[in-house]
């Protein structure tokens, strides 16, 4: 047992001595809405969070520093005023904030920070730059009015589907004699948000109207309306940057100066990540998006001849017409994939890709995908071909300074995978242990990932933190000491073993709508020591360390402590890493897919320890054709109210990895001897005992 693991164990157990006197704990806080949506650096903002079990000690959590946080009068479980103070070196851009109690952490809401002071959805705007929030609904209609001087530039935009609001909105800008001087719709390039962009003609008074484009804005509808001079920037150049390379970028789809550029460290994962912000600037909106590779990024200046895979280059199709070449070295028979990214990143490229050989004929092409504009093309290079020739250009033959892209050629198969989580927070408990099962999607490569949280704080430990080789899922437990409660915004990051370079990549919770835009927001994972667990459940194999031996019932011996003050009947159920086998039956005279729970890791029956009894010994069943991967074993044990309402409360042991192996093996028994008729050329024979062999 390694020290981490015995670490572990010495935390649960202490559980078991635990003698505290308190109610069972409460649940953990649920936000429904948060207004305004945006917070202003350098200042503070009075934010209104509502939804559920927001007491007690409430804490807003974000991926950037909070100078300081005052919970202000009045707060009540369903509804909590916050007093937040930003630094002003706070980066702008759309973040996801939560909030902690003492019980946990809670689910995620998107709002946009920046140095604008952020006011309530007003009719009369008092000074610009502001941003206004506010909620659009049904068939609603909005209007704000503002004071410009002649020749100023005035940027509207509203942010909606950025923060994860299925609105649609529409901006109308009007002089004061109701003369439109502006419209903006949804874009593509705003994931469905608005931008506006104009010069009012005269000194006065202007207008802007909002929207939902059919009429028909969603409950609650809240948005984010930003009016005034401020800049943005939608996109970078190059769009792909090496992981550890710090690389040059400059913008594309902004109002940044022209000579606006940031260096870009990128982290160690590959994946795409948020782009800095240039300093000195007022900047708003979503930071753009740059993707960390792990190999060679290029920017079409530096190209100079024939390019090897795996690499990515970035370009830009400047004018109308424009067709941009590139020329790679490869082997004929090699197949590769070749991926154009652009639309997907908020570039007006509708991009077609061509590839050639040498002689300039076309060989294959690839034009929208079933979700995306952007090609995606699968191509075995034919015999007698060493070098070949890749062709991007827009559908419509459109150009210009924001039609940038970036292409990928990877051989098929390269080593690759990821890592995928089900839920987008862990609570752990104190002097417990909690246990998250993570998924790994495997591409050409089938070794050990060895999975870390590089933000983890001291008091919580991993144990189980490898996905062993071939196996496609595992439970990481994570337990928490006895300290008081700490909440953060972390990742978890999986990496290769034994690979000449490391594959680092960090694991995703199902995406929400928000992360269309800004995809970095599915690997935050949300992590809070919270209460101490109502039980402490620990368990074994009887005899210890007993194998899964395919076709058999295990025994399972399982124990477990109530915290004073709690009692009641404890219901069991078991935790694997096995994903489940699935089979089709008949429903209805149609087929239906069903999870075939014959040949999946199970108990026998629905094991439930009386309310006074502590330990319970369980029969594990072991399906005769599990795979012959190693497979984690937890178990779930859920406290029933006395009262029959329901679970009072939920534990998890600690997991352990258990290996399979078949009944008996066939062996020979004694010396074998071989037998040749003689004389007769024929090849000799085996002579011996076969007898089968019992494990143990």
């Amino acid at each position: 047992m390694s020290s981490m693991t015995r670490r572990c164990a010495r935390i649960v157990a202490a559980g078991v001595l635990l003698a505290l006197a308190c109610p069972l704990c409460a649940a953990p806080p649920l936000l429904e809405d948060v207004m305004p949506r945006g917070l202003q650096i350098g200042g503070s903002t009075v934010v209104v969070l509502r939804g559920q079990h927001l007491l007690p000690d409430p804490q807003m959590v974000a991926p950037f520093a909070v100078a300081s946080q005052t919970v202000k009068e009045g707060a009540t479980p369903e509804q909590v005023q916050l007093e937040v103070a930003l630094a002003a070196d706070v980066q702008p851009g759309l973040y996801q904030i939560r909030l902690a109690t003492p019980e946990g952490i809670s689910n995620p809401l998107v709002i946009g920070v920046d140095a604008l002071p952020q006011v309530a959805f007003t009719e009369q705007v008092a000074s610009l730059p502001v941003a206004l929030h506010g909620s659009c609904t049904g068939t609603s209609i909005l209007s704000t009015r503002f004071a410009a001087a002649a020749g100023q530039q005035i940027v509207v935009e509203v942010e909606g589907r950025r923060l994860g609001v299925e609105l649609n909105p529409v901006v109308h800008l009007y002089d004061e004699r109701r003369v439109e001087l502006g419209l903006a719709q949804p874009t593509r390039s705003l994931f469905g948000d608005c931008r506006l962009v104009a010069t009012v003609p005269a000194d006065g008074t202007y207008i802007v109207e909002l929207h939902d484009a059919a009429f028909r804005g969603p409950g609650p509808g809240t948005f984010r309306m930003k009016i005034g001079p401020f800049h943005f920037a939608d996109l970078v150049y190059p769009l792909g940057v090496r992981a550890g390379a710090v690389t040059k970028l400059a913008f594309a789809g902004t109002n940044l100066p022209a000579e606006a550029a940031v260096e870009f460290a990128p982290p160690v994962a590959a994946g795409p990540a948020a782009a800095p912000w240039p300093s000195g600037l007022v900047g708003s909106g979503a930071l753009p998006r740059v993707n960390v590779s792990d190999w060679d990024e290029l920017a079409e200046e530096a190209v100079t001849g024939p390019l090897l895979v795996p690499v990515g280059v970035s370009g830009r199709l400047a004018a109308a017409g424009q067709a941009d070449r590139f020329t790679f070295s490869v082997e004929p028979g090699q197949t590769l994939r070749f991926a154009l990214t652009a639309a997907r990143v908020g570039s007006p490229l509708d991009g077609v890709l061509q590839v050639m050989d040498a002689a300039g004929q076309v060989l294959a092409q690839a034009d929208d995908q079933p979700d995306s504009p952007d090609p995606v093309l699968e191509f075995t290079v034919p015999g007698g071909n060493s070098l070949i020739t890749a062709a991007i250009q827009d559908l419509q033959g459109r150009g210009g300074p924001d039609y940038v892209y970036r292409l990928t050629v990877v051989p098929a198969g390269w080593p690759d995978f990821s890592l995928h989580v089900s839920a987008d927070r862990v609570d752990v408990p104190r002097s417990g242990v909690t246990v998250l099962r993570v998924e790994a999607r495997r591409n050409g490569y089938n070794g050990p990932i060895r999975l870390s949280v590089p933000q983890l704080p001291s008091t919580m430990v991993l144990a189980g933190d490898e996905i062993p080789a071939g196996a496609e899922h595992a439970l990481l437990a994570i337990s928490a000491a006895d300290s008081p409660p700490r909440a953060l915004v972390a990742r978890l990051r999986g990496e290769s073993v034994g690979t000449p370079a490391a594959i680092v990549r960090e694991a995703q919770a199902p995406p929400s709508s928000a992360a269309r835009a800004q995809p970095w927001f599915s690997r935050e994972l949300g992590l809070a020591q919270g209460p101490l667990p109502p039980l402490v459940v620990l368990w074994d194999t009887v005899p210890a360390g007993l194998p899964l031996t395919l076709g058999t019932a295990v025994p399972v011996r399982v124990s477990v402590a109530r915290r004073e003050g709690m009692s009641g009947a404890v219901r069991l159920s078991l935790v694997t890493s096995q994903e489940i086998p699935k089979k089709t039956i008949q429903e209805n005279n149609q087929p239906k897919v069903v999870d075939d729970l014959e040949r999946a890791l199970r108990l026998e029956g629905e094991p439930v320890l009386p309310a006074d009894a502590h330990e319970i010994q369980l029969q594990l069943l072991v399906p005769g054709d599990l795979g012959s991967i190693p497979y984690d074993i937890a178990f779930r044990a859920e406290l029933l109210a006395a009262d029959g309402s329901g679970v009072a409360g939920t534990a998890y042991s600690m997991p352990r990895r258990l290996h399979v192996t078949a009944p008996y093996s066939l062996e020979l028994a004694g010396t074998p001897r071989v037998e040749a008729p003689s004389g007769t050329g024929e090849p000799g024979r085996v002579q011996g005992r076969i007898v089968r062999k019992f494990p143990g």
